[in-house]
């Protein structure tokens, strides 16, 4: 559908793929899922399709055959899709067309730090997408916020200080990758650093000596850090978008809360669909 030239830090991703954790493989996926569900949404869920999860932009993404696409997650102020003929300006969460040979670039400073590119081959179902955006629809997502929901993790009461945790305001390291996202801040003291070997999920927050990792969507399966505090899925998204160097707090919540919010984020996403649904059989 697309290759890609000159540089730029990115990865291929697709839908989490669960069930396989005990044979030492993760679910994987978008590190963004909200990001990654509303291309999908807004292209009709395409069984055949191609995802870039951009967090610095290669020089350009030249299309080789004919699709339907969209740009959503962190956004680029300045998108340009070349052809041979003409320049089209590419607004960020709407549905293009483009042909083979067309050129789309990316280019000024974001808010956030990934970007998803996602392609689908033009068929005879696609002229029913073309042109649909997110942006009439923004109301039915919850803002993004630098303040994200933690519950306890089975190593909590391994902290020794908790109060102090929460009081800290943490900076993303910029030697963060898709595995996890490293914290920088005052030291945590912890009873142990070490744990027998031991399963873990998306979002835990794994306490080192040399400072805590939250987990992301390429981790591991198991670890042998205390898993203290988990960050929520919503949240998760949310952390996905924040640059390097910026701060970040964390507020601990009951796992009746954090059931409550995976319940609204569902919520967004099922209302997005139907709208997307209705406003196509129009």
């Amino acid at each position: 559908m697309f290759v890609v030239n000159g540089g730029g830090i990115y990865l291929e991703v697709s839908a989490s793929n669960y069930g396989q954790q005990a044979l030492g493989i993760s679910p994987a996926g978008a590190a963004d899922q909200l990001a990654f569900a509303i291309a999908q949404i807004l292209l009709g869920e395409p069984e055949n399709y191609r995802c870039l999860e951009i967090i610095y932009p290669p020089k350009q993404i030249v299309f080789t055959e004919e699709v339907i696409f969209c740009l959503t997650g962190s956004g680029f102020p300045n998108c340009l899709l070349n052809s041979s003929n003409q320049q089209q300006q590419i607004h960020h969460a709407q549905n293009y067309r483009a042909q083979a040979g067309d050129i789309l670039t990316l280019n000024g400073a974001r808010q956030g730090l990934r970007t998803y590119l996602m392609t689908s081959c033009w068929n005879s179902q696609s002229l029913q997408y073309l042109n649909l955006a997110r942006g009439s629809f923004q109301r039915y997502f919850t803002p993004y916020s630098n303040t994200l929901y933690v519950t306890q993790g089975p190593e909590f009461d391994y902290l020794c200080q908790v109060e102090g945790f929460f009081a800290t305001e943490w900076e993303i390291d910029s030697k963060s990758n898709a595995m996890g996202t490293r914290l920088i801040g005052n030291p945590c003291e912890l009873r142990s650093y070490d744990i027998i070997s031991a399963p873990v999920t998306d979002g835990v927050i794994q306490f080192t000596s040399g400072g805590p990792i939250v987990l992301m969507r390429q981790r591991q399966t198991i670890g042998g850090y205390p898993r203290c505090l988990v960050v929520t899925q919503p949240s998760l998204n949310q952390l996905a978008q924040i640059q390097f160097r910026q701060a970040v707090r964390f507020r601990l919540i009951t796992n009746e809360q954090a059931q409550q919010n995976l319940q609204e984020y569902s919520e967004q996403l099922q209302n997005f669909r139907q709208i997307i649904l209705k406003v196509k059989s129009e």
